[in-house]
């Protein structure tokens, strides 16, 4: 069986700033291209960064905007390889 582990993508809503810099478009071809070679990919930690603002209990808001902003790669992940 082969593995691919992804980790660390800290994707933010677009409002914030966030530490994801690859571009968009690249990297889906990247994702795409992992999964035609791999039988599981394994989303380790880390996928969002909600740690983006000062305001008291304002984390599940920004949770929501990065889900909203990143929804694309999100379907992407969520196939049927993914755990």
């Amino acid at each position: 069986m082969r593995i691919a582990i992804v980790s660390d993508l800290h994707l933010a809503s677009d409002k914030a700033e966030t530490s994801f810099r690859h571009p968009r478009r690249i990297f889906l071809r990247f994702l795409d291209q992992i999964m035609s070679q791999v039988d599981m990919i394994i989303v380790a930690g880390d996928a969002f960064d909600t740690d983006t603002t000062l305001i008291p209990y304002a984390r599940k808001r920004e949770l929501v905007r990065a889900k909203e902003h990143w929804a694309d790669i999100l379907a992407t992940l969520s196939g049927p390889k993914v755990q």
